[in-house]
């Protein structure tokens, strides 16, 4: 009887303590802030935790290759699920600790708005990149880069593009585009994601340019 008795309690602790290994691994991958969630399915070459997010492209073994782009790979978001003008995409490049979030928007017939902006997983960090503008002057059919405050600030001024409408464009593209979206596919409190996202430490180089352009 008392064998049995031991053997009870031996089960109860294994099944106590399977329950607690289970809780930890769900509070440090489920319950970490969502660029993490990003950062570890990537490092785990997750495809299917990508491809269950609708509003990105699918991505698979078969078709990899045309998603490696400059060190890295690059899975954007669906026209459909982004507003008219703007580009998004996820890149996971293959060395450091980082993941960045490549955005596009035309702000003028030839001139397009970079906004780019990455996570540092081991500070727990998000950086908004400074901002450049590359534009296709009519004679030519080669793109023009810039990367200094005069041209950049000239561009903006052309295109009517205030400040306060590249913080909306930076909340929109984190927040609207790449939060809610994996909310929306793989569960959990919309509002309860955006306030880990908003305690993480940011670091804003939007505006520290580069002295002249490349």
């Amino acid at each position: 009887m008392a064998k049995k008795k031991r053997i009870v309690m031996v089960g109860g602790l294994m099944v106590t303590v399977i329950v607690i290994i289970a809780g930890i691994f769900y509070y440090f991958i489920r319950e970490a802030n969502i660029m993490e969630q990003i950062y570890k399915a990537a490092r785990a070459g997750s495809f299917k935790t990508f491809n269950e997010i609708s509003a990105l492209e699918g991505v698979s073994y078969e078709d990899f290759a045309q998603f490696e782009n400059f060190g890295g790979l690059s899975v954007p978001y669906k026209k459909e699920y982004l507003k008219e003008n703007f580009k998004v995409k996820l890149f996971f490049p293959t060395e450091g600790e980082n993941i960045k979030v490549k955005s596009v928007i035309r702000i003028a017939n030839q001139t397009l708005l970079i906004i780019h902006m990455s996570y540092d997983h081991k500070n727990q960090t998000i950086i908004y990149e400074p901002i450049s503008i590359s534009d296709t002057p009519g004679d030519i059919n080669t793109n023009e880069h810039y990367y200094d405050a005069e041209n950049i600030n000239k561009f903006l001024e052309e295109c009517d593009v205030t400040k306060e409408d590249i913080a909306e464009y930076q909340e929109y593209i984190l927040y609207d585009v790449v939060i809610k979206t994996w909310v929306d596919a793989h569960g959990g409190s919309y509002d309860g994601a955006r306030k880990k996202m908003e305690a993480l430490k940011l670091i804003d180089q939007t505006y520290e340019f580069s002295k002249v352009s490349e």
